[in-house]
């Protein structure tokens, strides 16, 4: 009786639709992000509007840790200008290197 309900709970699990699948895209209304590789460091640029507001925000992909986290911005341009601020400034202090001009590319482009 025991295996037939473990048996019944297990089968109604995989029914169960997958929301977090289904919401992630809905959260992410529009932004921009670049990419920098300059002297050994690799980092991306974020401006977002996402469910929470609009936030700029720089990861370091080689360390995979944020060098700024998410930051309230008052609009995209505005998130572009912080996270290129906070790149030129962990680039000058990480690496001695300027903030090579950015390209901007729409969220969910490769």
């Amino acid at each position: 009786m025991g295996e037939r309900g473990s048996e019944n709970e297990s089968d109604s699990h995989s029914e169960k639709p997958r929301p977090d699948v289904e919401t992630v895209p809905a959260m992410l209304s529009n932004g921009v992000w670049a990419e920098v590789e300059v002297n050994g460091e690799h980092l991306r640029l974020f401006s977002e509007s996402n469910a929470i507001g609009i936030q700029a925000s720089v990861y370091n992909v080689k360390t995979k840790t944020w060098v700024a986290p998410s930051e309230d911005v008052d609009d995209i341009e505005h998130g572009k200008d912080r996270a290129a601020a906070h790149a030129r400034a962990y680039l000058q202090r990480a690496a001695g290197v300027d903030l090579p001009p950015l390209q901007w590319k729409e969220s969910r482009s490769r």
